[in-house]
């Protein structure tokens, strides 16, 4: 987790200008971010919450937040990998209020 920790806080400024184009090209959804298994480098991939297939549980969070949460929310979804089962940490952060920390759901 302390590689993906380093890459939010080092691209968080890049990550937040990817998810504003996107989200105004695609629509609502979440950017996700994982590390890739076989190159141990950091993926990340704009998906709207419509492609969202692989996880029922974050795409009815998702789909929760987008009813009830100002536009002015950014979500990230990180993957983690336990015992080689995907576990999806989403994270919201607010673009109003940039200075916040981001907090996790």
């Amino acid at each position: 987790m302390n590689v993906i920790n380093n890459f939010l806080n080092n691209n968080l400024d890049k990550l937040i200008q990817i998810y504003i184009k996107e989200r105004k090209d695609n629509g609502f959804g979440t950017l996700i971010i994982n590390v890739n298994k076989d190159t141990n480098k950091i993926d990340c991939r704009f998906f709207p919450i419509n492609m969202i297939n692989f996880s029922e549980e974050l795409y009815t969070k998702l789909k929760d937040f987008q009813e009830s949460n100002p536009n002015s929310i950014m979500y990230l979804t990180v993957i983690n990998y336990i015992n080689d089962k995907e576990v999806y940490d989403l994270i919201q952060i607010d673009l109003d209020k940039r200075n916040n920390l981001p907090s996790s759901v």
